[in-house]
């Protein structure tokens, strides 16, 4: 008498595997009745199929059956999801256990988010007799109505009773100076201080090995602080970042347009006689600070042109155009790894670009400057001589010609 294998062959046990379920288990089944005495298990042991779901392809091969065309089970075969056989009983005291650490916006009764995470939430309806899955969990709260979402910086922190009329007269103007060739158009701003140093930063990179960087962001270990100062050329889609070294005042703002002026833009616009200049109206760009306007009128004098000043209302800042077309695009070259040095971080910033043909150019500016000056003894002279302000807003809009005439 011929001896029953103990295992199928592996060749056999790879040729049924690479089959679809239905497949492996007719092909299971063939197996089995051609070994003959204990067939079932053996094929059962050498597959890790179920004893029953072998005898199930017996049965579909004595008997013909098979599913409809094109499916590989019938209509409603399969183990049913938890989400069909209990989500109808759950709902009721999920959504009760949720209501107790649910939280939302004052005044806003459609935003609400849940205050615990889905660990916790699983281990909750555990204790409340519901034994589910992550899965199935994150599927429920879809099903409820809840999706993962981060929150948008979108609220402005205060309601400025100016804003519409000072974004009206922005948006009037600016595509006329746009279309003026005697007007340069930059939009002005400063980013964040950086450390420079083996300081961890959002984002991920792909290395090799495991990068480690200091446990702890204290500025006594870093190299330095950066301080990158935006010019954003909106007629040339072109960003001019100066790095400084120092503090973000007002005069290190109006050197670094000096600058910028001075080695890129003025070939570029020979014939330009007034320059028009977006910002926002806090810290280096006060709207307030007399200091910036007396640098400004400085500026001016320097430059031999008017000098035209429109602030985005306070709390507004993030639509002055430099900060959405050339400040994300800089971050992102930015993330992940360290900024080590100086050179890596404008080496890196210089990398920035988009579909549209932004490009980011970069100088440093390694001058100190001090925070605690004063005005001139006749700065209200040289106020009421060079300052015109607008009859909008004056506060936000005012322009400045130099003392000196403009050919």
């Amino acid at each position: 008498m011929k001896k029953s294998p103990e295992v199928l062959p592996k060749e056999e046990i790879d040729h049924i595997n690479s089959h679809n379920e239905r497949d492996r288990r007719i092909l299971a089944a063939f197996a089995a009745k051609r070994i003959g005495w204990h067939g079932v298990s053996i094929v059962s042991k050498s597959l890790g199929i179920s004893p029953h779901t072998i005898r199930k392809g017996k049965k579909e091969t004595d008997n013909h059956i098979a599913p409809p065309k094109g499916r590989i089970r019938n209509p409603g075969g399969g183990r049913k999801s938890l989400l069909e056989t209990k989500f109808i009983e759950w709902r009721d005291k999920l959504e009760k256990l949720m209501a107790l650490y649910v939280a939302g916006l004052p005044g806003e009764g459609s935003v609400r988010w849940l205050v615990i995470t889905v660990t916790s939430l699983i281990k909750l309806m555990e204790e409340a007799g519901m034994r589910v899955s992550r899965y199935i969990v994150t599927k429920m709260l879809k099903i409820i109505g809840l999706k993962k979402r981060s929150f948008i910086k979108n609220l402005p922190m205060r309601y400025c009773k100016d804003r519409d009329t000072q974004f009206r007269h922005i948006q009037e103007n600016l595509p006329k100076a746009l279309e003026d060739s005697g007007t340069v158009v930059l939009s002005i701003d400063t980013k964040k201080k950086e450390m420079i140093g083996n300081f961890k930063r959002g984002g991920k990179v792909w290395c090799q090995g495991i990068p480690e960087a200091f446990d702890h962001d204290f500025e006594t270990f870093s190299n330095g602080t950066a301080v990158p100062h935006g010019i954003y050329d909106m007629k040339e889609n072109t960003a001019y970042l100066t790095i400084g070294i120092s503090h973000d005042t007002s005069e290190f703002v109006c050197d670094n347009i000096e600058r910028v002026w001075n080695r890129y833009l003025s070939a570029k616009y020979a014939k330009a006689h007034t320059m028009l200049i977006l910002c926002d109206g806090g810290g280096s760009n006060s709207s307030r600070h007399h200091i910036v306007k007396q640098d400004l009128m400085e500026l001016a004098n320097r430059l031999k042109m008017n000098i035209q000043i429109m602030h985005y209302p306070p709390y507004c800042s993030k639509y002055n155009p430099i900060e959405h077309r050339v400040f994300p695009h800089i971050t992102r070259e930015w993330s992940g790894a360290p900024l080590l040095n100086l050179k890596d971080f404008g080496d890196r910033a210089e990398l920035a670009h988009t579909k549209k043909g932004l490009k980011v150019i970069v100088d440093y500016n390694l001058k100190r400057y001090d925070t605690k000056r004063n005005l001139y003894h006749d700065y209200e002279t040289m106020r009421q001589r060079q300052i015109t302000t607008g009859d909008i807003l004056p506060r936000l809009n005012y322009a400045i010609r130099p003392t000196c005439q403009i050919l």
